[in-house]
């Protein structure tokens, strides 16, 4: 279901989300650019937790922030949320919001793809360890992009140096990408 673009605001994106937590067919959500704000965060991972088939969701441009990150980290940590494919570019979220995305992510074993581009990174010293070590133990996650945090163009290529020892270590089964840098 694609509703992009329609400028529901925080309200209308709730709406939706409550929805989805009881609806059992709905594989992908594509609720990006809606301006959805900071209030939508509390909700999210509980309407999220509900829904066994939904698959695929885009929140990009959701205002939400750490807030957001965090909240949805709690239900992802749990494996309580079944998504494969998870959209957050340009949500405002920062190094606390990305610490526990990454924290929850090295238990979830159902993620497969995360965006992030545009968002406010700092690249702290904790930030740096916690991709690392997730990029590392990861079971699921096959790609990170990270593209246009241009606070962590320094340290990408270690990430992704990890990221290479990890599919030897695995003897080659296991491939976690990690984009960095500008988006082309």
């Amino acid at each position: 279901l694609n509703l992009a673009n329609n400028k529901l605001g925080s309200d209308g994106v709730s709406a939706i989300l409550a929805a989805v937590g009881s609806n059992s067919t709905l594989f992908s959500l594509n609720l990006a650019d809606n301006k959805a704000g900071k209030e939508i965060a509390d909700e999210l991972a509980s309407h999220l937790e509900r829904n066994i088939s939904l698959k695929k969701l885009n929140l990009s441009g959701a205002s939400f922030g750490d807030a957001g990150a965090e909240a949805l980290s709690h239900a992802l940590a749990q494996n309580r949320v079944f998504l494969e494919i998870l959209r957050l570019d340009e949500c405002k979220i920062a190094d606390v919001g990305a610490i526990a995305l990454f924290d929850a992510l090295k238990t979830n074993t159902r993620l497969q793809k995360l965006w992030l581009t545009g968002n406010k990174f700092k690249g702290t010293k904790e930030h740096k360890s916690t991709l690392l070590e997730l990029v590392e133990t990861t079971e699921s996650l096959d790609t990170i992009d990270l593209r246009n945090n241009s606070k962590l163009d320094n340290w990408g290529s270690q990430a992704k140096l990890a990221a290479k020892k990890a599919s030897k270590a695995l003897g080659g089964h296991f491939t976690c990408t990690v984009h960095v840098g500008d988006l082309p």
